[in-house]
């Protein structure tokens, strides 16, 4: 038994083991699962609804599960898969990295040109042109750089700004890193 079984036997919610069943997906465990979540209280119990999703437990497990399956050749079903959605996400990481490395280098209160830098290196090239009008629009409701700071660290923490972006970009670098080379690998980054 598992250790999240056993903290799951403890909280009194059953765990469905997927021994007899060596496929990496199991429809009656996947059903079970989730009525298990929406019966704990009045509210979705986290763990329950996780173990749902036990066969995706990671980035590379996902992505060779899902092109396994075939389910990133056809360009209407990509809508509909974690692949796609995650790469979304990933693309945005890159925008939120680069937007912080600018924010983190300068000392200009304004970060409206900051982030409009970051936003067209990066989310515009697979944006259209009103979408990427709307967010050059958009961004004028930036706070400043002192504001930005403050609502992100707090009072204290801003004068110690250096530190807490450096740390930021070192993690998210880390992991933007990490998901470009399994999405790479695979030759996915151009899904549609």
């Amino acid at each position: 038994m598992s250790y999240l079984a056993l903290l799951m036997s403890l909280e009194g919610i059953s765990y469905l083991s997927n021994d007899e069943d060596t496929s990496p997906f199991n429809i009656d465990r996947l059903t079970a699962l989730f009525r298990q979540c929406r019966e704990v209280e009045e509210s979705i119990h986290l763990s329950t609804y996780l173990l749902a999703y036990e066969e995706l437990n990671n980035v590379k497990t996902m992505l060779d599960y899902e092109k396994g399956l075939g389910m990133l050749e056809d360009p209407n079903s990509c809508a509909n898969n974690g692949s796609r959605t995650l790469l979304r996400l990933h693309r945005a990481l890159l925008f939120v990295v680069r937007f912080i490395e600018s924010v983190r280098q300068s000392t200009s209160d304004n970060i409206i040109p900051l982030a409009k830098a970051a936003y067209d290196c990066t989310l515009a090239n697979y944006h259209s042109w009103i979408i990427r009008r709307a967010v050059h629009l958009a961004l004028y409701t930036l706070p400043t750089r002192r504001e930005l700071l403050r609502h992100l660290l707090g009072n204290e923490d801003a004068n110690n700004a250096e530190q807490y972006l450096d740390a930021l970009m070192l993690e998210c670098n880390t992991v933007y890193d990490a998901v470009e080379k399994l999405y790479s690998e695979r030759k996915l980054l151009q899904l549609p």
